[in-house]
């Protein structure tokens, strides 16, 4: 996770504090500008599109992506840990 904000940091940093977005559609966001020749670190912008249920579309960055798979792990890891705590005390109550 820490990965990938600091790659979404380090865009918005030589950005301008602007997220580069590659999209032929207007940008509708002050924290987004549109992919042009002098955005800088552009591999590491927007780039990813996705198009989710009922029609909404997302763009993600190769940061989000990092941020995202490392939440998905903690919940693993997480989701795991309970169950085996689960599991060690039930064997321990008594009723």
């Amino acid at each position: 996770m820490l990965t990938g904000a600091c790659l979404n940091y380090i865009v918005l940093f030589v950005n301008d504090g602007k997220m580069p977005v590659d999209t032929t559609e207007p940008v509708i966001s002050e924290r987004h500008i549109p992919m042009n020749e002098s955005s800088r670190l552009t591999m590491l912008a927007d780039i990813f599109h996705a198009e989710l249920p009922y029609g909404v579309k997302a763009t993600y960055s190769i940061g989000d992506v990092f941020i995202y798979s490392g939440v998905l792990t903690a919940l693993i890891l997480l989701t795991g840990y309970f169950f085996l705590m689960l599991k060690y005390f039930s064997r321990r109550l008594i009723f």
